[in-house]
C-alpha cells in the first residue's frame, strides 16, 4: 500500500475536488482519498499491485485534470520563482528608501 500526496493540475474549485475524489473512490485499488482544492493536491492511499500512479492520472485525464507525477520539475520552477521574487524585492527596497528621503 502506498500513501502519497500528489499535486493536481486543472483543479480550480471545491466542485473540481469533489469530482476528482468521487472518481478515485470508484477506482479499484484505491483505499482512501482526500482531495484539497486549496493547495491543489490529493492524498491517495492505493494498492500498487492493483493500480499505478500513472493509471490514477489516466482516470482523471478525461475530466480535464492530471496528477503531477514528477515533482523535480515543480521544485525547479518554485526555486526560479523564489529567485525572481527575491530580485524584485531587492530592487524595490532601495527605490522605496530613496522615495522616502525625497518625501
Amino acid at each position: 500500500m502506498i500513501d502519497k500526496t500528489y499535486k493536481i493540475k486543472g483543479m480550480h474549485c471545491a466542485s473540481c475536488a469533489g469530482i476528482i475524489e468521487k472518481t478515485f473512490k470508484k477506482t479499484e485499488g484505491v483505499l482512501l482519498v482526500s482531495v484539497n482544492y486549496g493547495n491543489e493536491s490529493a492524498k491517495i492511499s492505493f494498492d500498487e499491485t492493483k493500480i499505478s500512479k500513472e493509471e490514477l492520472s489516466k482516470q482523471i485525464e478525461p475530466l480535464g485534470y492530471s496528477l503531477v507525477l514528477n515533482n523535480v520539475v515543480n521544485e525547479k520552477k518554485e526555486n526560479s520563482e523564489l529567485k525572481d521574487t527575491k530580485t524584485k524585492i531587492m530592487t524595490a527596497i532601495p527605490i522605496a528608501a530613496i522615495s522616502i528621503l525625497f518625501m
